[in-house]
């Protein structure tokens, strides 16, 4: 089953990768899960660069309009705290499957699937780990059934500002999602009191509401 990432390309890019591999277009799906993943690092270098001004790997990036060098990459975002430490590992093994795949190498033409398969693979690990909308990330509130939301105090970190918060809705406890022909409708017309809960209350209320 394929994660789904709260980034719409990342959905539409990797169905068509896994479509390629499906009808054993092992070299395509190969290279192009390659792409996606140098796609998701211009992705997050680009939108948030201008939040880390004030540091000494801005000075690396801030002129390019794209970067093919991976390392410098994922050294910065992962400095950033953008990306979690076990996403940039499993970026950096992307990496050299992307070097053995797109420099010569004799080996490709008879492991091509395998290889394939360990690059989609690993890209499907990147998104679960980093895009997913639900999981055990440090920004998702714990203890909480059903969707994940998002910890106050990740709010204005620039990785959740301006990739996760843009995809998703303002709800308090008592919400409901209904499914729709185009997704997932939400639903919150509970009267709240003008007040400011914890992580921990809204956790509670979520949990102990009347389904």
């Amino acid at each position: 089953m394929s994660p789904i990432s709260i980034i719409a390309f990342h959905n539409k890019f990797l169905r068509q990768i896994r479509e390629a591999f499906v009808i054993s277009s092992y070299y395509s799906a190969l290279t192009a899960a390659c792409a996606l993943g140098e796609r998701i690092l211009n992705q997050l270098i680009i939108h948030l660069r201008d939040d880390f001004k004030h540091t000494a790997e801005y000075k690396k990036v801030y002129r390019q309009d794209s970067f093919d060098n991976w390392d410098i990459a994922i050294d910065t975002l992962e400095n950033w705290s953008v990306i979690l430490s076990p996403v940039a590992t499993d970026f950096k093994d992307l990496k050299d499957i992307r070097n053995r795949a797109i420099h010569f190498n004799p080996e490709t033409d008879k492991n091509d699937k395998e290889l394939s398969l360990e690059a989609v693979l690993k890209l499907l690990k990147i998104i679960e780990g980093q895009f997913s909308g639900f999981g055990t990330q440090p920004w998702f509130i714990t203890g909480t059934a059903g969707a994940a939301y998002i910890k106050k105090d990740y709010e204005e970190q620039p990785f959740v500002k301006r990739i996760i918060l843009p995809n998703c809705a303002l709800v308090g406890p008592y919400h409901m999602l209904e499914s729709g022909p185009h997704g997932w409708i939400v639903k919150d017309d509970h009267k709240y009191e003008e007040k400011e809960i914890t992580d921990i209350e809204f956790a509670e209320l979520l949990n102990r509401r009347n389904p």
